[in-house]
């Protein structure tokens, strides 16, 4: 699977990036490798994680502050479920399924939270 974050369009003779929605699946034992489906997830798809059964995959939605639940089963993944997270001002750009298959996202940090954790450093927290 590739995610499909942004795409550069012409504006003012140069290129300005746009976010997109779109996840390939890509077959790579194919020669040569082909694109076996398009999904439609949320804007930005940008952080993925597979579990260890290789049949659930969650990738986050940067810009729209959710997580597409997908399903696999050999070659053929499916959206299954979207799950909000936050607002897209958060960029959730990280997920990761533990051992246990529980999850966990990140979200991108804040000035108000770099700023806390300077304070536990210099011993004022």
């Amino acid at each position: 699977m590739v995610a499909n974050s942004v795409n550069g369009v012409p504006k003012d003779g140069s290129f300005a990036t746009v976010p997109d929605d779109r996840l390939f699946v890509v077959d790579l034992k194919a020669n040569p490798p082909a694109v076996l489906a398009t999904l439609n997830l949320g804007k930005r798809p940008s952080g993925m994680a597979i579990n260890a059964a290789g049949n659930l995959a969650l990738v986050c939605n940067r810009d729209d502050g959710t997580i597409s639940v997908l399903s696999i089963a050999g070659k053929e993944v499916k959206v299954t479920d979207t799950v909000s997270v936050g607002a897209g001002a958060d960029q959730v750009s990280a997920v990761a399924i533990t051992p246990t298959a529980s999850w966990r996202s990140r979200r991108k940090r804040q000035p108000q939270d770099r700023a806390a954790e300077d304070r536990r450093r210099q011993g004022h927290l």
